[in-house]
Order: C-alpha cells, then structure tokens, then sequence
C-alpha cells in the first residue's frame, strides 16, 4: 500500500471534515474505502455508502462541468464498474479538497502560531538543581 503523502495537519482537515459529512475520509483517491467499512458494523457501513452516493449526485447536480464528468462515473447506472467507481470518489474527493480542505489550511497557514522557546537549567535559576 502506498504510504500518505499528506501532513498530519492535512490528514487531520481531511478526517474532520469528511467525518463531518458522514463519509468515510479519504486520505487518498487510491485508498481502498472496502477496508475501512469492513470494520463498522453492516448498517453503519450502509450508512456510509448512502452519504456518498447523496453527496455524488450533489456535485453534479450543482456544477456543469461535472455533469460532462458524470458519465464517466456510471451517472444512472445500477452497477457501476470498478473504473466509474474509483471515478466518482476521485470527484467527491477533489470536489471536497477543493471547496472546504484547501480553503481551511490556507487559513491555517496564515495563523501566526506561538513558538515554544526551550530555556535551560542554567537560563532559568528556579528550575536549577541545588
């Protein structure tokens, strides 16, 4: 399996806000979301493939350009392929990177965060051994 190329705090917006949603996060498009959903007992797992497929058809719904995409992910089909499959969470992915992850780490990035400056025994006469 290939290893993350995401930060830990990427990894973090990704989980917050895909838990958010109620999907299962997605780390990367080549992740095998079977794995994940294995664990979780049958009607949470069929809960979780229900919001995806809810937030899929969202997407197209609301963009053009993803209505052109949207054939090739089996849009309308009842068994979508491997290929439509891995297609459609390559677009649910992108679409959630895209509007809500990118946007928050950007903000994140602007934070100015406080530097822990690291003292010494000798800098700091209260914490010295006697």
């Amino acid at each position: 399996m290939k290893a993350s190329n995401k930060t830990p705090v990427e990894r973090a917006f990704i989980h917050h806000v895909m838990f958010t949603k109620g999907i299962v996060p997605l780390e990367d498009v080549d992740g095998d979301v079977r794995r994940a959903l294995k664990d979780l007992s049958p009607e949470d797992a069929r809960t979780f493939k229900r919001k995806f497929r809810k937030i899929w058809r969202q997407y197209v719904k609301k963009s053009e350009k993803l209505r052109g995409r949207a054939k090739l992910c089996g849009l309308g089909s009842k068994e979508p392929t491997k290929n439509e499959k891995h297609a459609r969470k390559a677009l649910v992915y992108h679409e959630i990177w895209t509007t809500q992850i990118y946007p928050m780490l950007e903000a994140f990035k602007k934070i100015k965060h406080p530097t822990k400056e690291v003292t010494t025994n000798e800098d700091n006469p209260e914490t010295s051994a006697v």
